[in-house]
């Protein structure tokens, strides 16, 4: 699992920026021989980042707190996503790859270390209805992994207005 970090200084009435908005790409990679299928239902809740900031304040971010406003249609296998021997799933910024993270990450000035999480219990394997057109749940791997911190300095910046 890797974890690639990216961010500008939003727009800001002060001289200086004091937030910069990070977003986040994840990879998944099946190292394994064996093609593998993952879950990417947004419900399974299974990405997690945890943010260690200046004086070790801890920030875990929720990319899933505007679920509870939406119209989620039920698990299925439109949710998983199968991946080869080597291959990789990139899940990031809403536009940049084929799997989103609903929102950016605001880090303030200092230093920072960040690690990614990937979390699934569902074992799938559940057969779909085809009368309503559902296709089979494939059996999904199970178990937790993280990326390695990456670890990046937010400085504060003038702010140039156009």
């Amino acid at each position: 699992m890797l974890l690639n970090v990216e961010g500008n200084c939003p727009n800001s009435t002060t001289r200086m920026a004091t937030k910069m908005n990070a977003q986040m790409t994840i990879a998944l990679r099946n190292t394994s021989d064996k093609e593998i299928a993952v879950n990417l239902y947004a419900e399974a809740r299974y990405l997690s980042v945890k943010a260690v900031g200046p004086g070790g304040k801890i920030v875990n971010v929720d990319f899933y707190s505007r679920l509870k406003m939406m119209d989620i249609r039920a698990f299925g296998a439109w949710a998983t996503k199968r991946i080869a021997p080597g291959g990789i799933v990139f899940i990031g910024p809403m536009g940049e790859a084929k799997y989103g993270m609903g929102q950016g990450l605001e880090l303030t000035p200092g230093e920072w270390t960040l690690t990614a999480g990937y979390k699934n219990r569902n074992v799938g394997g559940q057969k779909g209805n085809k009368k309503e057109g559902n296709l089979d749940v494939p059996k999904l791997w199970t178990g937790t992994i993280s990326s390695g911190d990456a670890k990046i300095t937010v400085e504060a910046r003038p702010v140039v207005r156009r």
